[in-house]
């Protein structure tokens, strides 16, 4: 994998930023062009519940 196929994982983004390696205005344009893939996405449900532990810590 180059440096170029995480160019802008966000992960590094302000590693990057800070560095001078990306601009922001860079990222703009790059999340700018990314297609819409809203119609490709999965709808999923999650419930979550509090372990003993959670509620413990709580009061």
């Amino acid at each position: 994998m180059s440096i170029e196929d995480n160019k802008f994982d966000t992960r590094l983004l302000e590693r990057r930023f800070n560095a001078g390696l990306i601009s922001r205005e860079e990222y703009q344009k790059h999340l700018k062009a990314l297609p819409d893939m809203a119609d490709e996405a999965d709808k999923v449900e999650i419930e979550f519940e509090r372990s003993d532990e959670q509620a413990d810590e709580d009061e």
